[in-house]
């Protein structure tokens, strides 16, 4: 899903726009295997992976895991970009990940991590995720990003850890 808080549509298409977030796939290794995701800047943007029904994340928990992604920033960043897990309506848990993307080499991919943990510290219920994936701010920011998923055993060594 792509847009605000009042207007969140589905993505239906490879070149998407609703209100101050766009959404584009490409090629990076093989065919639209990435997304460039820009938000720019005129009220606040959300980009979600969601569905309908909950995921148990708890033994990813239990197994050392980490939210991976490789990212390439695309812009300058703002003062804040929200990295955030959704386990339902009111219940969701979100880091300021700005710093860790002020950090990366404009236009080159990077392989990211967020400890599982560091949701789990701000209230996130990971025995009912909805949403694995949300990407927000309010402010001009251009990133792209492949590869996203769940890894275990990999907390440890996580670019963002909370522990």
């Amino acid at each position: 899903f792509i847009g605000n808080s009042d207007n969140l549509q589905p993505v239906v298409s490879s070149v998407q726009q609703v209100g101050s977030v766009s959404i584009r796939t490409f090629d990076r290794q093989v065919q639209e295997d990435a997304r460039r995701i820009v938000f720019d800047g005129s009220g606040k943007g959300i980009v979600n992976l969601t569905s309908p029904f909950p995921n148990d994340l708890r033994s990813y928990e239990e197994a050392g895991s980490a939210l991976t992604m490789a990212l390439q920033r695309n812009s300058e960043v703002p003062q804040s970009v929200s990295l955030a897990l959704g386990c339902g309506d009111n219940c969701q848990s979100a880091i300021d990940i700005a710093p860790l993307l002020k950090n990366l080499p404009l236009n080159e991919w990077q392989q990211v991590s967020v400890d599982l943990q560091c949701f789990r510290q701000q209230g996130v219920e990971l025995g009912q995720v909805f949403t694995p994936f949300s990407l927000q701010t309010s402010q001009p920011l251009t990133v792209s990003i492949a590869g996203l998923a769940i890894v275990s055993d990999s907390a440890a060594g996580a670019t963002l850890s909370c522990q």
